[in-house]
């Protein structure tokens, strides 16, 4: 059975090549590549050499397969496409979700040929269900496997296409069919969690159970991923596993009568769920024990593991390209691979036998803890490297989360499940079941939340200091893995921990011992900058991805060492300079927020939920009218005070930080009429660096203000091709006009200076 597995680790590896080099005419000389190999496979190799021959095997049918799938299903999705805008008649497949584009919503779209799976953008409020069809005029993109910087998210879920439909939607009701009852069954188990869970914890069993997120708050899903606990909410197979063991606890381990309803009942919640890749992967797993059962053969996990890797490329190779699908094989092979010794190395300690002698219960009780431990240290075996490449963040208290918590959340879903089921067959049950069930979870969701609040719960990997600790625990987490029998573990927690103190205690020094260092954040379509300056920290503005830009600046700040700013001071309120302020203020302490005083004529929902978020946190507002100014040791920072007969961007705040002899400037958005006014007030020479104001648009940052000032460089804040068309190419070519440097978010991503030096922050740390 193993020979499935060569197999499998052939077709990966040429999958893999194919997606990641393969591009333009390059397929065709693949497959003529791919072809030869596979000759050579069966012609060439000696019968002894079988484990090479399998691997050569499945690596040639690999190349050969991802060609044709290129050239028979790919390029006519993109010949259609190529049309740019048409009539279209599309089928839907699920409920819309909200997005930052309207509403989307998953469809297949008739081509005259079998069709297309195709995400559609539109505006309108269109109450659509599965099996309704949808005539509308779209535009059309095809999402080309040959620009996957830009369609990975789409190609690695197989949507080939992407649509906005422009105008109204025309919908016809669609008949009932069966396959649409997997996603008519998800809509009505969500209807009845909402109904019987109480509202503070609906949205969390509701992503429990069906792994549909839009219920959780952004500031949840973060604790979640800090505490290291987010894949309890990302249905995989943790959910399928314990589905499937709930079943066979029904069934008392009958072989015949397992398989007889498992295997129905695990295929429904997969697809129930939306059929991500670790479900399906969990869902072929499964299927394969109950199988192997009922046919009296070896249950062999690798050869389950192996087919689920094979089908899931089968249906897509660009799969491979999907973080989940890479988390959940990579953290799977680790649990096969390491999880049980490590978990026989714990029970068979001294330690754990000298308890379990004198206190027999409590060692059986910890016994769900010490699993959960041995789950995630040999998942991360592989998986960690993968979720740094992705994330960019650490959690450091992970493995604590989840031993306190796996075996409570396993609990929940179960009874979650069973709750939720009850409810759809009668109400009256549910409710109450609903409400006892309420409480663990809301003690699940306080340890998660009082996790992620600790110091240094999580450290950001944008941090040369973060990263090199992630490196060593990386290493050890192998150690461990390999030689678990033979280390000490009090002196395995005392290397981990002294290493980590040494590195974060490195951190925080290296950032406070510069003159200054101030750092333009890369949040995208928006500006965060931060100044620390003689053991002050002022943050500037705090806005663009909507509450992310306020998480990473939080994070910047923590994996620093810096968990208390001075002051928060936003320009103005536009969403791209404020939009994640709170949530910077529920995360770290701000002793004052300024704000403009013009600021309170638009007393809207952004303003509210700010000074909300500010009061909750302990947080002091001022609204500024006049120049304020805080003296440091070697230097001030001074708030220019607004115009107070202007509104908007130009009766924003300026800010002017000065450490010696070096001087930056921020202007927010103010326009270029606004900066005449502003030169007028105040003598602003030589100055050193210059913020770019609104973005590099051309109507600000003007002839006047970089003459004046006579900036040597200026940092433009600026999301990559963003809609706008930020820097504007006029403002470009004043800025080289004068000889300043110019240094973009878009192009360098954080940008740090300290004392005058500059560069993007990297691994490597800042450039000089």
């Amino acid at each position: 059975m193993r020979r499935l597995c060569w197999f499998t680790a052939g077709f990966v590896i040429g999958c893999a090549a194919c997606v990641w080099f393969l591009r333009g005419s390059a397929w065709t000389a693949a497959a003529i590549l791919g072809a030869l190999a596979a000759v050579l496979a069966v012609c060439l190799l000696k019968t002894r050499w079988q484990g090479v021959r399998l691997t050569l095997l499945g690596f040639a049918i690999s190349l050969v397969f991802c060609a044709g799938y290129r050239a028979v299903l790919l390029r006519p999705i993109e010949a259609f496409c190529a049309q740019n805008q048409a009539e279209l008649h599309a089928e839907v497949l699920d409920y819309p979700t909200a997005s930052r584009y309207g509403s989307a919503v998953l469809v297949k779209v008739k081509t005259g040929g079998a069709g297309m799976k195709a995400v559609l953008y539109y505006q309108q409020d269109a109450a659509l269900s599965p099996g309704d069809q949808i005539f509308c005029t779209a535009k059309l993109r095809a999402a080309s496997p040959d620009n996957l910087e830009r369609d990975e998210y789409y190609a690695s879920r197989g949507v080939w296409a992407v649509l906005s439909a422009k105008g109204q939607l025309t919908v016809t009701p669609g008949t009932w069919s069966l396959r649409h009852l997997p996603a008519l069954a998800a809509r009505r188990l969500k209807d009845a969690c909402r109904a019987v869970f109480p509202e503070d914890v609906s949205g969390f069993l509701i992503a429990l159970l069906t792994g549909d997120k839009q219920g959780l708050s952004y500031s949840l899903k973060n604790d979640l991923s800090r505490s290291g606990i987010y894949h309890v909410v990302a249905v995989s197979g943790m959910h399928v596993s314990l589905l499937a063991g709930l079943i066979m606890l029904l069934c008392a381990n009958k072989r015949t009568l397992c398989a007889a309803l498992g295997l129905p009942t695990v295929w429904f919640f997969v697809l129930l769920t939306g059929a991500n890749a670790s479900s399906v992967r969990a869902g072929v797993m499964q299927t394969v024990l109950l199988l192997s059962g009922l046919v009296r053969r070896e249950r062999d996990s690798w050869t389950a593991f192996s087919l689920a890797g094979l089908l899931l490329l089968a249906e897509n190779p660009w799969a491979i390209r999907n973080v989940g699908l890479l988390l959940s094989f990579a953290s799977t092979g680790g649990i096969l691979l390491f999880a049980k010794p490590l978990y026989h190395a714990m029970v068979e300690s001294k330690a754990y036998s000298h308890l379990e002698d004198n206190h027999p219960k409590l060692a059986h009780g910890l016994r769900p803890a010490i699993t959960a431990v041995c789950c995630s240290l040999a998942s991360s075996a592989f998986s960690l490297p993968i979720c740094a490449y992705y994330f960019k963040l650490m959690s450091v208290s992970g493995f604590v989360t989840n031993a306190l918590c796996l075996w409570l959340v396993s609990g929940i879903f179960s009874a979650g499940l069973v709750t939720a089921i009850a409810a759809c067959v009668w109400s009256s049950i549910g409710i109450g079941l609903g409400w006892l069930l309420a409480w663990p979870a809301r003690l699940a969701l306080g340890i998660f939340r009082g996790m992620a609040s600790l110091p240094y719960s999580a450290v950001s990997l944008e941090n040369p200091y973060a990263a090199v600790w992630t490196v060593f625990f990386f290493f050890a987490v192998w150690l461990i893995c390999l030689r678990s029998k033979k280390l000490s573990g009090a002196v395995v927690l005392l290397a981990l921990g002294g290493t980590f103190a040494v590195c974060m205690g490195l951190a925080a020094m290296d950032y406070r011992n510069a003159g200054f260092t101030f750092t333009a954040l890369d949040v995208g379509q928006g500006q965060c900058l931060i100044y620390t300056a003689c053991g002050e920290t002022s943050v500037v503005d705090c806005g663009g991805a909507q509450d992310e830009s306020g998480e990473l600046a939080a994070r910047y700040l923590e994996t620093n060492g810096v968990f208390c700013v001075d002051r928060l001071i936003l320009t103005h309120l536009d969403a791209d300079h404020c939009n994640g302020a709170a949530q910077l203020l529920s995360r770290i302490r701000v002793d004052v927020l300024y704000l403009p005083l013009p600021a309170i004529r638009e007393d809207g929902a952004m303003l509210r939920g700010i000074r909300e978020a500010a009061r909750e946190s302990g947080t002091q507002i001022k609204f500024v009218r006049e120049d304020t100014e805080f003296l440091t040791k070697d230097g001030c920072i001074t708030i220019l005070g607004p115009d107070l007969r202007e509104s908007g961007n130009n009766g924003g705040l300026c800010v002017l930080a000065s450490h010696e002899k070096y001087d930056i400037l921020i202007t927010g958005d103010l326009s270029q009429n606004a900066e005449y006014r502003l030169l007028s007030r105040y003598d602003l020479r030589d100055i050193e660096l210059l913020v770019a104001g609104h973005h590099g648009a051309a109507t600000s940052t003007s002839d006047a203000l970089l003459q004046r000032t006579g900036a040597s460089s200026v940092v433009i804040s600026v999301g990559a091709e963003n809609s706008y068309g930020h820097p504007a190419a006029d403002t470009l070519a004043r800025i080289q006009n004068t000889g300043a440097a110019i240094y973009r978010t878009d192009e360098l991503g954080t940008i740090v200076i300290r004392g005058g030096t500059y560069g993007k922050e990297t691994g490597g740390g800042s450039g000089r």
